[in-house]
């Protein structure tokens, strides 16, 4: 009966092919894993969410995103973009630069904890003690973080979608549940920031290990894996100023409670685009199985379906979010009006594709363009908004520089 109801399932999902413009049976085998594991990643941040709204003062929260934020900023001084690199090389069936990859993290990582051991320096100058703290806790636990979560990238290679998303769940568990307890019991920002940074490296240094074990990668590399981890490594780190500059300058600029607004303002889309990201995570080895010709031929079919799922969950948010607020973030309602105008950027989800297809077939010269124009727009763009008109400023900022992504990368998609 159930063998009757898989071949049933199968010849429902082929046929539908003809309307996605989609192999329908590989997204659903592996998408739905990657949904149930990023669902429940989703489930959870947002439990953990409720603790901070409910559980931790204003100012201490907006501590807390700055830390992590400054911590994102200082991870771009190693290899970061290391992971893409193994995921495209491991579906080629170069196994050996997973553990390649593990100590070639490690080495290039001492950038970060020189960096991160001076702004510990800076602000112990300064006066100030508990930061000059973190930043000691950041140097001694990122080059184990960033390496070990390299495990992920080997498992998206090899399609094993299924075991990287139960990785993801016994991760997330020990994490949000160690989070919780300390937001119980302590409003020390200095202990959140020392079980948050431990949560986020040894569950994934053991994950790693099991992943070795498991799977017994062979010691074949891949030549280009290196060089191209490279230019990745220069294009991410852009990105990652770009991602997270925007909660740097909030602090900055107008506060520790504000950027508590605008964070709990961003989070449930942010959320959600995570949720979306399983798509993208899919559709890249399959990218880097495909010739140009053939994505340029067949990718733009597959937009226009993806399109109206994302005008639907935009419709969605916006009739959600404020008893979302009202239910659960009861202390951050001034954050709505921000969230529903934010929520308008799912509508450009479709084309962040065109960007994957980029990064599949190793356009290295378009990727910079696109990731350095982003950034820097979007850099100058929070620089003279965020002071004159505040969260609006930074609100407006997101979904300009969203924009100006998509047009780039469709643009570039096209003159591969």
């Amino acid at each position: 009966m159930l063998q009757n109801l898989k071949e049933k399932t199968v010849r429902f999902l082929r046929w539908s092919e003809k309307y996605t413009k989609t192999d329908m049976v590989y997204l659903a085998k592996g998408g739905g894993w990657l949904a149930f594991g990023k669902a429940f990643q989703t489930l959870a941040g947002l439990g953990l969410a409720i603790g901070f709204a409910n559980l931790l003062p204003q100012e201490t929260y907006g501590s807390y995103k700055y830390i992590i934020s400054l911590a994102s900023v200082i991870g771009i001084f190693s290899l970061n973009g290391l992971g893409t690199a193994i995921t495209q090389a491991t579906a080629r069936g170069y196994e050996g630069s997973l553990r390649h990859g593990f100590k070639e993290m490690f080495r290039w990582s001492i950038g970060l904890v020189v960096v991160a051991l001076g702004c510990a320096g800076y602000y112990y100058l300064q006066g100030n003690v508990e930061f000059a703290a973190a930043m000691v806790i950041i140097a001694v636990s990122y080059p184990i973080l960033k390496s070990s979560g390299l495990y992920q990238s080997f498992l998206d290679g090899k399609k094993e979608f299924k075991t990287r998303s139960m990785y993801l769940i016994i991760w997330e568990i020990i994490e949000v549940g160690a989070l919780i307890l300390t937001l119980l019991l302590s409003n020390s920002l200095l202990t959140i920031l020392a079980v948050f940074f431990a949560t986020n490296s040894v569950p994934p240094l053991l994950l790693y290990f099991r992943t070795l074990q498991k799977y017994q990668p062979s010691d074949e590399l891949d030549p280009e894996t290196a060089a191209y981890s490279k230019h990745l490594s220069v294009i991410n780190a852009i990105r990652t100023i770009g991602n997270h500059i925007d909660k740097v300058l909030v602090f900055q600029f107008i506060g520790p409670m504000q950027l508590a607004i605008y964070s709990f303002a961003v989070l449930p889309v942010e959320k959600a685009w995570g949720l979306l990201g399983s798509i993208q995570i899919l559709a890249l080895p399959k990218f880097s199985a495909n010739k140009k010709e053939v994505l340029q031929k067949t990718l733009p079919k597959k937009i226009l379906p993806l399109l109206i799922f994302c005008f639907l969950l935009l419709i969605i948010f916006l009739l959600v979010i404020p008893h979302l607020f009202e239910l659960i973030f009861p202390r951050y309602l001034k954050a709505i009006p921000y969230a529903q105008v934010y929520s308008v950027i799912f509508l450009l989800y479709p084309a962040m594709l065109f960007e994957q297809a980029l990064t599949a077939q190793a356009e290295e010269k378009a990727l910079y363009m696109v990731s350095l124009s982003e950034n820097i727009i979007k850099i100058i763009l929070i620089l003279v908004l965020l002071p004159l008109y505040g969260i609006w400023g930074g609100v407006s900022a997101l979904i300009l520089t969203k924009l100006i992504k998509v047009v780039l990368s469709t643009y570039f998609f096209y003159k591969m």
